[in-house]
């Protein structure tokens, strides 16, 4: 029976390195940090996925072995003597290769690297953190209305432009249309986006790195960390300096609150009105078609129409108002496809018809969406931004091949214009003072936090560094200032 259950601990170790790898790509130590400390109660489906094609999968395996190596009966067959008589051998052997394959699989040998410079003490942050509780912000005398839209994993590896053509056809085509027609902040001559570094490379780092401007990092003894004390206590982000101006913020996200701890999030920074699963369920908003199959996440159409109604309640307040919708159908690249709303463009032939035909759907309910918007009498004085918060999740070995994409945005209706859109380097760090400047917002010395604003030529982080790779190594390293960010002071300092 020993033997059993080292192939079963086995072959869990290596399903559930593929199965990472394939529902969210390449897989970094502080994203798994962060959501060891966070909830997941949201993802029902995921965990179901998880024991359906692992814990049941080895169970399978298990017994299979065993009635092929253990079970006692008479073994006429050379083979299954020879089977029977080395089963721990071969128990042994198989729990090898399997824990080679789930060291590849997670790139362990980059994990240590990791690991290591988490135990080296850098001053990169007070080398180039501009602390925003210290700049002086010019809001215009008539304060502009921000609609921000957080596209779940939509990148440029979607479109099809003299630099990306993955898929031969463009799957966002009004996605693209509006980069075109509107400003799209770019690494390339064409429509581009923001480099994707260490603690911005999930959906809650994604939104802390665009709106804060600083990565969301968990060092590896991480229990120190309590978002019930506050969710980054010492940054000051967008929402912040929003409330401080009297605006009425709302955030809509069609999964529970306590995912990714975005509840607490929120509470530390603008104390932003956050209508999530939970709260359409408690006010009767919720019937069971807006859910995605077979969850309790609602789906895009219907986390539209909620936010359409939010929207014109926020309008028709009298004061500024910042909303924000994050999107949900895409995540994975394969969360949901809405039959009431789109029609399948590829077949079932293709292996990733699924995937390709969410992502179009999404960009068609997106631009419906940013329609309804401009036909509203609020949206002259109104900027919308379109941010991805990360690059595609998806099969890594997929997505692998899709290379250099960046995390795509798109600005309309800005109060200034940018004097360099194009050919530029920057990180989601570069975004925070960029919203803020969108809506006509004067920065002193065009910084905040690890960000640079982009409507102007002053050089960004990247730019200045020069290599995103040297970055993701100072962003590894232990930081005193990050930690007194994180945690509201220094670890072992009193």
């Amino acid at each position: 029976m020993f033997a059993t259950f080292v192939v079963f601990i086995a072959y869990v170790l290596a399903a559930t390195a593929r199965w990472l790898t394939r529902k969210f790509g390449v897989i970094t130590l502080d994203q798994i940090i962060f959501h060891l400390n966070m909830p997941i109660d949201a993802e029902e489906k995921l965990i179901r996925s998880y024991f359906d094609n692992v814990w049941f999968a080895a169970v399978g395996v298990a017994i299979i072995f065993y009635f092929l190596c253990v079970h006692r009966r008479e073994r006429k067959w050379c083979v299954s003597q020879f089977f029977y008589r080395h089963c721990r051998l071969i128990a042994g052997g198989f729990f090898v290769l399997c824990l080679c394959y789930c060291g590849i699989k997670m790139r362990v040998d980059k994990m240590w690297g990791q690991y290591k410079r988490f135990q080296v003490v850098s001053t990169f942050f007070e080398d180039n953190y501009i602390d925003p509780r210290k700049v002086k912000l010019s809001f215009p005398k008539r304060k502009r209305n921000l609609i921000v839209i957080f596209m779940e994993s939509m990148d440029t590896g979607h479109l099809q432009t003299k630099y990306y053509d993955y898929f031969k056809t463009n799957l966002t085509p009004e996605l693209q249309k509006l980069a075109r027609e509107n400003i799209n902040f770019s690494n390339n001559d064409d429509i581009g986006g923001a480099y994707q570094v260490k603690g911005a490379n999930f959906t809650q780092a994604g939104l802390t790195a665009q709106t804060c401007g600083v990565p969301l990092k968990l060092p590896i003894e991480s229990s120190h960390f309590r978002p019930d004390n506050g969710f980054l206590p010492e940054a000051k982000c967008l929402s912040d300096f929003l409330k401080e101006q009297g605006y009425e913020q709302t955030l809509v996200n069609g999964m529970p609150k306590t995912f990714g701890g975005l509840d607490k999030f929120l509470e530390s920074h603008g104390n932003i009105k956050l209508m999530d699963t939970w709260y359409m369920q408690d006010h009767n908003m919720l019937k069971p078609e807006d859910y995605s199959e077979g969850t309790k996440i609602v789906k895009d159409s219907s986390l539209l129409e909620i936010s359409k109604q939010e929207i014109l309640r926020l309008a028709s307040s009298g004061k500024p108002f910042a909303f924000t919708v994050m999107t949900i159908d895409t995540h994975l690249g394969k969360q949901y496809f809405d039959k009431d709303q789109c029609k399948p463009i590829f077949d079932k032939k293709d292996r990733h018809h699924r995937y390709k035909n969410i992502m179009a759907c999404q960009s068609k309910m997106l631009d419906d969406f940013v329609g309804w918007i401009k036909q509203q009498p609020f949206y002259n004085n109104t900027t919308v931004v379109m941010l991805a918060d990360h690059l595609l999740m998806y099969d890594a070995d997929f997505t692998r091949s899709m290379k250099d994409k960046r995390i795509l945005n798109i600005f309309l209706n800005s109060a200034i214009d940018p004097k360099q859109a194009k050919n530029r380097e920057f990180l989601s760090f570069d975004i925070y003072p960029t919203i803020l400047n969108s809506i006509g917002v004067k920065i002193e010395g065009g910084k905040l936090g690890l960000g640079t604003t982009l409507f102007e030529t002053e050089p960004t982080l990247l730019e200045r560094v020069g290599s995103a790779t040297k970055i993701d190594k100072k962003l590894d390293m232990r930081s005193k200032l990050y930690e007194k960010m994180l945690y509201g002071k220094v670890l072992g300092e009193e």
